[in-house]
């Protein structure tokens, strides 16, 4: 569906229409850049999506989860699960596992238990899961917040590891830090504000569904607004040679990382 141009600015819709307006959004961008043109071309979804959406929706919105959230089979497999999906679909709801469901409700709960993650999302003013569009560079930009308060930003994530190592391995892998950096400013530039605060509520998937807080520093939010930047010189360039790319269609000589030379000596054998 062809949706038509919106002003630049906040807007509440839900994601069906968020995702068919056409707009470069974050994810488009860093995909672009750490895999191909093509591949952020075509997009991408799986179950880890919908868990993640699904837990999204029960800690930022628990009210709405309660009316959107279906406990499905125990496995995707079988008749079961096919009906149940196509119920679920035509309602416009998401589906779990039963383990999934179990899992999401018990997520929100250590959020909901702790005044100081909870109050993270808790405040009179607070939006949720609003979509903001702004121009930047001659380019339609886009992104959704998933809690915005005076002052501050709040991106709820799960992970397999909320450690500081492990989500700065996260960061660095799905581009968090890019996500902070075009956030932030695309959403000021939506509202009218300035807020400088982008916080990350972190969470595992796994029991006990450990939760910390991250900001991240200077440095890392400069790395990010560069990366951002970089990956709109790749789409201008596709834009202007009419290609969106996947791999070069050549022939790439290839060799083993060094980790994986274990009966050789692979600088002796190059000399």
């Amino acid at each position: 569906m062809d949706y038509e141009r919106l002003p630049n600015g906040l807007h509440d819709m839900e994601d069906p229409e968020y995702f068919g307006r056409k707009a470069l959004s974050n994810s488009y961008l860093w995909r672009s850049i750490n895999k191909t043109p093509a591949h952020a071309k075509a997009g991408f979804s799986s179950p880890a999506t919908e868990f993640g959406k699904a837990s999204h929706l029960a800690v930022l919105e628990p009210e709405k989860a309660g009316k959107m959230l279906v406990q499905g089979p125990r496995d995707r497999r079988g008749k079961k699960w096919t009906e149940a999906k196509e119920a679920a679909d035509k309602d416009g709801k998401i589906i779990l596992t039963e383990a999934d469901y179990n899992d999401v409700c018990a997520m929100r709960d250590v959020i909901w238990a702790s005044t100081t993650l909870a109050g993270l999302l808790t405040d009179k003013d607070a939006k949720y899961e609003q979509a903001a569009f702004w121009q930047y560079r001659g380019h339609d930009c886009k992104c959704k917040v998933d809690a915005a308060m005076p002052g501050r930003i709040v991106d709820y994530k799960t992970a397999a590891d909320a450690s500081v190592s492990g989500f700065a391995n996260s960061m660095k892998s799905f581009g968090y830090h890019q996500q902070a950096a075009s956030y932030r400013y695309g959403y000021n530039q939506a509202a009218g504000t300035q807020i400088s605060e982008f916080i990350f509520l972190v969470q595992e998937k796994t029991r006990p569904f450990a939760a910390a807080i991250y900001e991240l520093d200077a440095a890392t939010l400069a790395e990010g607004w560069a990366s951002y930047n970089a990956a709109i010189d790749l789409e201008e360039r596709c834009i202007a040679a009419e290609n969106y790319h996947a791999y070069p269609a050549e022939k790439v000589l290839l060799s083993l990382p060094p980790y994986g030379f274990r009966f050789t000596n692979q600088r002796e054998i190059e000399l």
